[in-house]
């Protein structure tokens, strides 16, 4: 009976603690219809801000951060802090900015790497592009 009395001291108050534990009031959920549009734009605005953030994370943008004064640590906080149009705009700017030259410039340095090539080598006689020395040609026949 001591024996009973004493594993009762112990479990009482660890029953009265569960009880108290079950029966608290808790906090409703709320649940509703999340449509598609919904789904969609909370992944667009995730993208966005993964897209930011990884832009902003390059070596070559971080050191132009750095001379401008900008703490490149203080870039995840910055863009936590933009709201959802506020990054899907400069999401969009970065999608728009150059990559490295135009193809007018990709071009032209094409153009002007053709040109000296034809001409170095018709200087050296590799090739015959340009008709300059074509008389001289014919007084030897």
């Amino acid at each position: 009976m001591k024996i009973l009395r004493k594993w009762a001291s112990v479990v009482s108050p660890l029953l009265v603690a569960a009880l108290i534990t079950a029966t608290a009031p808790m906090t409703s959920a709320v649940a509703a219809i999340v449509t598609t549009d919904q789904l969609v734009n909370l992944q667009a605005d995730a993208a966005n801000r993964d897209k930011i953030t990884d832009f902003l994370t390059r070596g070559d943008v971080q050191r132009q951060m750095t001379e401008l004064g900008v703490d490149p640590s203080q870039v995840e906080l910055r863009v936590a802090a933009l709201s959802n149009a506020e990054a899907h705009g400069v999401a969009g700017k970065i999608d728009e900015a150059p990559t490295g030259p135009g193809a007018v410039g990709g071009l032209i340095a094409t153009a002007v790497v053709v040109f000296l090539v034809f001409v170095v080598t018709d200087i050296t006689d590799v090739t015959d592009v340009s008709p300059f020395d074509m008389p001289q040609r014919e007084e030897q026949r």
